[in-house]
């Protein structure tokens, strides 16, 4: 398994910014970037900052804006990411436990699930378990940034997959990323 360097933090900013590198190091062009969850500001971060890069959307229960407005997601960015989640994640590996408790459909095999915990078994590990919870809110100024970035890349052919019952405030979100583009459909 890779080690990051000492000096980085888990933000969706440097997450971007080391995805933007190795696009760079491998000179891939014509994309079709895909994103879900975190990947949104992440890989529509990246789009903003090099629309040229990327002919293709599919985007996928994600977000790509500033979330302070959004009051349980506020409180789940205060419990999983302030003391309480970093104290319950040190000790029983919590975050982790909790998205992969609620994160698929139909419960998978014990070995699944084992392979998706197995990063967070060393717990000096876990450290970056709770950065995303609470970039949600702290991340703000970032967020900010891709969502302005939005209209660079407007005309390109998007595909948006969302699935309503994922949070309560799912279907709010897919319209407000439905908002964002033009030519929404199929792709390729």
């Amino acid at each position: 398994m890779s080690h990051a360097p000492p000096s980085y933090g888990f933000t969706p900013r440097e997450h971007s910014a080391a995805l933007e590198r190795f696009i760079d190091r491998l000179a891939l062009t014509d994309l079709t970037m895909m994103v879900q969850d975190w990947g949104g500001p992440i890989g529509l971060g990246f789009t903003g900052r090099r629309p040229e890069l990327v002919c293709r959307l599919i985007i996928d229960n994600t977000f790509a804006w500033p979330l302070e407005g959004d009051r349980p997601i506020r409180l789940f960015s205060w419990v999983m990411g302030g003391p309480i989640g970093r104290s319950l994640t040190a000790a029983f590996n919590f975050v982790p436990k909790f998205f992969f408790a609620r994160g698929f459909a139909h419960k998978p095999a014990p070995d699944v699930i084992d392979a998706y915990l197995a990063p967070w078994k060393d717990r000096r590990r876990r450290v970056a378990a709770v950065v995303a919870p609470r970039q949600l809110m702290v991340a703000s100024g970032y967020l900010r940034e891709v969502e302005q970035g939005l209209t660079r890349f407007a005309d390109r052919p998007v595909l948006i997959v969302w699935g309503t019952r994922t949070s309560p405030s799912g279907g709010r979100r897919a319209r407000a990323s439905s908002a964002a583009f033009r030519d929404i459909g199929p792709c390729c």
